[in-house]
Order: structure tokens, then sequence, then C-alpha cells
């Protein structure tokens, strides 16, 4: 009515604006979880020593991607968990003692307990009973709940946790037990597979297990290892020293930037490094991980077993946000978006700790390039070298779809082409040599 008029052009509403800053949760300890948003707040910290989490969130808070826990159990009534919880409804609504969905295992509502070691028996309930409540404390980085006035929040805000018991009460297992593990979580649509154990010995049966998870398309996040430094180059730790495609094998780094004393680490077999807290001998006080535990409470543990959770969960957030991508693409974004650190460097194959932001938004595969130096730069070599005598070489910088991450210079090599007709630069990327071939066209800037 009003714009027929005449004298207005258009109507609108006056829409409500507001700041745009990083996404924070409500829950009460969310300060103390460092390891997502680390603003210095502990003592002898270093600020942004971190996952960049908050940053994250920006973008994306939850996942409907089924995480394994394969651990000690996991304490499913959590009232920071149980939302968060795996359920097999067909179990769930189904009579007692019947494999209702004919998967192979009676009432498998959360998960199963496979352990047999000790005595123990396996059985239906997966149900976390160890002293200190490893499995989890797991499950809490990966997923606890999110804004309900509680204790701590996980990677994923929402997410799918199945529950699967491997290690007994005094946290030992079998490696046949493992496969058992492995197997069912495949089968009953696990996607990512958070194994925070390891062994000094190869099996031949477990890498199998692995790999059929790989021709599945599961990701198996595996924690490098806590023998005090060392190198699984040399010493290999399973399953995280397994050279599967499908296998992220994770340090642990700390509060104040550094890789934590006890971790292995591997230039060859550990990939990236992620928080698992440590003693800090600078002010003589353990700066752990803090997490859900059985009975509804909250603690402290560090170790590489809460590093590999961290990115378990990441790679859970990254498939939310990229459903298209398979299972080793999911991989390339989580390790080829590190941060990458000196200290890192020459102790794990991406030099670099997880970073959130930058695995949601896809670095490896998305990346924006802008020309640095011109063709007739005396800093340009014309030509490269006799077997590229038709190929100029440009700096080029590297930013991971607008994160403003130009800190990363590469070395490109492109054809020599005079003319340009018509289209764009039709240039292709090859990530695993972090190098751009266009095919035709004058080069300038281009993203």
């Amino acid at each position: 009515m009003i714009k027929s008029s005449g004298d207005i052009m258009y109507v609108e509403p006056n829409f409500k604006l507001k700041a745009l800053f990083p996404t924070f949760p409500n829950d009460t300890r969310f300060d103390e979880l460092w390891g997502l948003h680390n603003t210095g707040q502990n003592e002898d910290a270093v600020a942004d020593a971190d996952i960049d989490a908050p940053e994250a969130w920006d973008i994306a808070t939850d996942s409907d991607v089924v995480v394994a826990v394969i651990d000690t159990g996991v304490d499913y009534t959590h009232p920071d968990l149980a939302g968060n919880m795996w359920v097999n409804e067909a179990e769930l609504t189904g009579d007692p003692n019947v494999d209702d969905d004919v998967n192979g295992y009676m009432d498998d509502v959360y998960g199963y307990d496979f352990c047999t070691y000790n005595g123990h028996t396996r059985g239906p309930d997966p149900y976390d009973d160890s002293y200190i409540g490893h499995g989890t404390h797991c499950a809490g980085i990966i997923g606890a709940g999110v804004n309900n006035g509680l204790g701590v929040v996980g990677v994923c805000w929402n997410v799918k946790i199945m529950a699967i018991k491997l290690l007994d009460a005094s946290y030992e297992g079998l490696t046949s037990d493992a496969i058992d593990c492995i197997d069912y979580a495949v089968e009953n649509g696990a996607k990512v597979l958070s194994n925070s154990w390891g062994v000094g010995v190869y099996s031949q049966a477990l890498e199998d297990a692995i790999e059929a998870a790989d021709a599945n398309g599961v990701i198996v996040v595996a924690a490098a290892g806590n023998y005090y430094g060392n190198n699984n180059d040399e010493y290999p730790v399973y399953p995280a020293s397994y050279e599967c495609d499908n296998i992220i094998s994770v340090l642990a780094t700390t509060h104040n930037d550094e890789i934590a004393g006890y971790s292995d680490y591997g230039p060859i077999s550990v990939d990236i490094g992620a928080p698992g807290g440590s003693y800090d001998y600078e002010i003589e006080k353990y700066v752990g991980i803090l997490s859900t535990v059985p009975g509804g409470g909250y603690d402290y543990l560090d170790g590489t077993s809460m590093a590999a959770p961290y990115v378990a969960g990441a790679c859970a957030l990254v498939w939310a946000v990229n459903p298209q991508l398979s299972h080793l693409e999911v991989i390339d974004y989580v390790l080829n978006g590190v941060d990458k650190l000196d200290y890192l460097n020459g102790k794990c194959v991406t030099g670099g700790r997880l970073n959130l932001l930058r695995a949601v938004k896809g670095k490896a595969s998305f990346p924006n390039f802008t020309l640095t130096q011109e063709n007739d730069d005396p800093d340009c070599v014309l030509p490269f070298n006799e077997a590229l005598s038709n190929y100029h070489t440009y700096n080029i910088h590297w930013d991971a779809n607008d994160t403003g991450d130009t800190n990363v210079v590469l070395v490109d090599y492109l054809p020599e082409e005079t003319e340009y007709y018509g289209s764009e630069p039709n240039g292709t990327y090859n990530a695993s040599e972090n190098k751009v071939t266009w095919e035709i066209g004058n080069i300038s800037s281009y993203s």
C-alpha cells in the first residue's frame, strides 16, 4: 500500500544488527578449557596455544557423525553426555535379551562391552567402570553438551558418541577385543573411531581391521603414546604407527605451547599435535585437560589420550560442514589446516597443532592465491631451469578461505603464455606438492 503511493522507492524491514564475535558457550567451566580457547588464563600459559574452537564455532557447532570412543567405556548417564550419546533405537525400544536390530548383539543400546581381559565378561553394557574414567573423559572432549549450565563443552556441541568398551577397570585389554570393537563400530555406522590406547607389538590382524575400516570410509584417530619422548619412527606404537591411509596419529601439546614431555613423536609416523596437558615445571603445577568423568563429575587428565579426542571431534565437525567429502579428504582438511609451530617441526608430519577453524574451512582444498611478484621482477627466475625452459617461477601467498593466513609463501610453476583469450586462467592445485599449475593465461591476482 505504501509503496504504491508513487513517492516510495522501496520498503523493507528495519533489521536488527549485532556485532560479530567468536561464539562462546555458557557452560560454567568453559574458562578452564584452555585447549579450546587459551587466553593465557593459566599461569605461565601462552595465549592462543589452543585449537581456535570459538572461531570455528562461528561456522558450525553440531555434527550428526557417529564417533566411536573405543576405551574403558563411557558413562552414558552423565548429565553432560547423555544428550549426545549414540542410541540404538531398535534395542532401546525393543525386548530385553533379544537382538531386535539383528546385528548380532543383544541390547546394545549405547554401544557394547567387548572387554575379556582379567576375567572381565563382555556384554551389552559399555559403562565406564575405570577409576579415573578414561573413556568418559575422552568422550567429553569430543562432545560434552553445551549451554546447559553444566561444566564443560566438547569440540562438537552436538554429536553422536558410540560407547565401546575395550579396556577393563585397570586400563588393559586384548588385541582380539580391539578388532571386535573396530568391526562393531564400522558395521554400526561410526565414521570416526577415537583410540586412546596402544601397544608396542605389531599385529597383522589389527592392521587388517583398520584397513577394512579404511575400505568402508572410516577415520581412525590414534594417540601417539606416552612413553616419555619415544620416537615412534624407531620404536612403533600401534595402532598409531600403522601405515594406513585412514589413521591420524596425534601427539600432545601444552598450555604454554610446547610438546608435552611425556608425549611420543615421529617425523614420519605421527601426523599432528593437539592439546594434551602436562606438568609445568616452571610453575610446579599440573595443567591438564578438564573433562567429564563417571558419576556426573569433572576432572583433569593429561596425555596423548586427551589429544586424540580433540582431533576425532574435529573430524566430525569438518564432515558435518562438508558432508560431500570422503574420509581421506576430511583427513586432508584437518592435517593441512594446522598451526605451524617451530617446536613441532621435525616432530610430526605436519609440523603443527590442530586448528579447528582452518580445518572446518578447508585449507587444503580451497586456497586463495595472490601473486606477489610480477613477471619482470628480478627475483623471478626466467627460465626456472633447462628442463622447464618455458616456465616462470612466482612467489604466491596462500590465504586459506579468507582466514588471513598469509604467512605461508609457496613457489609456483606457471606455464609461459603471452596471450590470453577469453576465459579465466584454469589452474589445478596439487595438495601433496603445494603446487598450482596454470594451463593458460596471463597470471594476475586470482582467488
